[in-house]
């Protein structure tokens, strides 16, 4: 039987070679550079420009609080680690393969988990920059997913 990582990279590939093949037929909402697939769609762009004009004084606050929230917790998992590295004796530290919080170097954080994040992060990024776009008066002019296989950006286009 087949595992979620191995059906999702299958997904991304054939989504991949789809979007390719939309981009080699003359369809204007894929682009080709070299081997990514830049995939555009006004909809998205669209959602992104209603989203900013309903509610943009909420979504800075609530911008702010996420800001306040991730800066609080930051700070504590640093004192929290500080105390702990001091407190812990030197027989009993981790390698330090362990020690760094990447995926594909640490053993215990598997590949799929970092690439997941990244191309969350990267989605929610250029979602925000979509809203401050629309909040200010420009309404995006596009919204995609550049591809080189799985996911590897996201993008809003301005005016």
């Amino acid at each position: 039987m087949l595992d979620l990582p191995t059906l999702a990279l299958a997904a991304c590939l054939a989504a991949y070679f789809y979007a390719a093949w939309r981009a080699l037929t003359g369809d204007r909402r894929f682009a080709l550079y070299g081997p990514a697939v830049l995939v555009r769609c006004s909809r998205c762009a669209n959602a992104i420009g209603r989203l900013a004009r309903a509610s943009s004084l909420r979504i800075a606050w609530l911008g702010v609080a996420a800001w306040l929230a991730g800066m609080t917790s930051g700070m504590a998992m640093l004192v929290v680690s500080a105390l702990g590295s001091v407190a812990l004796p030197p027989e009993q530290a981790p390698s330090p393969a362990l020690l760094i919080g990447l995926p594909g170097i640490n053993p215990l954080i598997p590949l799929w988990y970092g690439l997941l994040g990244l191309i969350v992060a990267v989605a929610t990024h250029e979602i925000a920059h979509g809203i401050v776009l629309a909040a200010n008066g420009l309404a995006p002019k596009s919204a995609g997913l550049v591809l080189l296989g799985v996911p590897l950006g996201a993008f809003v286009e301005p005016p």
